[in-house]
């Protein structure tokens, strides 16, 4: 009787990042610090802004649908990325990409995605009044632009600190 062949034994590849993007110490530190709350979000800064840009009832409860749904899809794009980012023992060489397809670009799809029905929802007096900082993402022109910087969608700090605690309800 002649003995069965031996399968051949699997050899285990290391996963490739696909990431084309290495964010950097800045950005990761915002992402561990802040979340997504560190990534730009100009459904929430619209709402900050309610009173002066006179939104209606309606108008502000449409946009908080849109930036609930941006807000998760935020969650499922950066999340992951945290992870990676936190999982690092060695923080003194230089950062590699995390595994998977590339945050930023996936981000400003996110945010492409709603710039439409956002603007869609603001009357051309309130559009007038969006302040420029913010008007530039409700721009579909513009977003390309954010994705080619690897830190694009982030928020820095003086903007970060600037938009907290305003609008209705803030201080």
């Amino acid at each position: 009787m002649t003995p069965a062949p031996q399968a051949a034994p699997v050899v285990k590849r290391p996963v490739r990042a696909t990431a084309s993007v290495t964010l950097s110490r800045n950005a990761v530190a915002s992402l561990l610090r802040f979340g997504t709350g560190g990534i730009v979000n100009p459904t929430l800064l619209l709402l900050r802004n309610a009173d002066s840009l006179k939104l209606t009832g309606a108008q502000a409860d449409s946009i908080a649908t849109l930036n609930r749904r941006y807000m998760i899809r935020l969650n499922q794009i950066w999340s992951p990325v945290s992870a990676f980012y936190v999982s690092r023992t060695d923080t003194t060489g230089p950062l590699s990409p995390p595994p998977g397809n590339d945050p930023t670009r996936a981000t400003i799809q996110a945010l492409a995605d709603i710039v439409r029905d956002v603007n869609a929802l603001l009357t051309p007096e309130q559009q007038s009044r969006v302040a420029p900082n913010l008007g530039v993402y409700l721009d579909a022109r513009n977003l390309p632009a954010l994705a080619r910087s690897p830190d694009g969608v982030f928020m820095s700090l003086d903007q970060l600190y600037a938009t907290r605690g305003r609008g209705r309800g803030g201080g």
